[in-house]
């Protein structure tokens, strides 16, 4: 996480600030794509609609 400055790291870490989208996807990056919205898996089941926007819940991760 280069782009992120020491002192903003540190509120982070503490909980004193909130993360931005960019924050996210620099960690997700970092991290190798743990997040669930940078897999390219589809859905197996068609009919669920929650499958379709959320491609980690027909992996397991989320209670169905």
């Amino acid at each position: 996480m280069a782009g992120i400055g020491y002192y903003r790291l540190v509120k982070m870490l503490r909980g004193e600030v909130i993360l931005r989208l960019e924050d996210v996807a620099a960690a997700d990056r970092l991290l190798g794509g743990i997040s669930g919205f940078t897999r390219t898996e589809t859905p197996t089941d068609s009919t669920d609609r929650f499958a379709a926007t959320l491609p980690a819940a027909d992996m397991g991760e989320f209670p169905t």
